[in-house]
C-alpha cells in the first residue's frame, strides 16, 4: 500500500530524512519515513531563507582561460 501511494514528489523529501537532514514543511511530496524505518522526521519550516552560497564573481578570466584549456584538452572545442 505505501508504494502505491508514493509519488516522485515524495523522492526529496525522502531522501533528505534519510540523509538526517530535515524536510521543509513547503516541500511538495512527504518523506516515506514508514519505508526507512529512522525515526521521526525533522521538520523545518522551509530552506528558502537560507543565504545563498558564494558565487565566484562573473569576469572571471583567469577561470575562463582555464576551462577553455580543459575543453580543449578534452577535445570538446578547437
Amino acid at each position: 500500500g505505501l508504494i502505491e501511494r508514493a509519488t516522485t514528489l515524495d523522492l526529496a523529501p525522502t531522501v533528505l530524512h534519510a540523509l538526517g537532514l530535515p524536510v521543509a514543511r513547503d516541500m511538495a511530496g512527504r518523506p516515506l519515513a514508514e519505508l526507512l524505518a529512522l525515526g521521526e522526521v525533522a521538520w523545518v519550516d522551509s530552506y528558502d531563507d537560507l543565504a545563498e552560497p558564494e558565487r565566484p564573481p562573473e569576469d572571471d578570466a583567469a577561470g575562463d582561460d582555464e576551462l577553455r584549456r580543459r575543453l580543449k584538452t578534452l577535445g570538446y572545442i578547437d
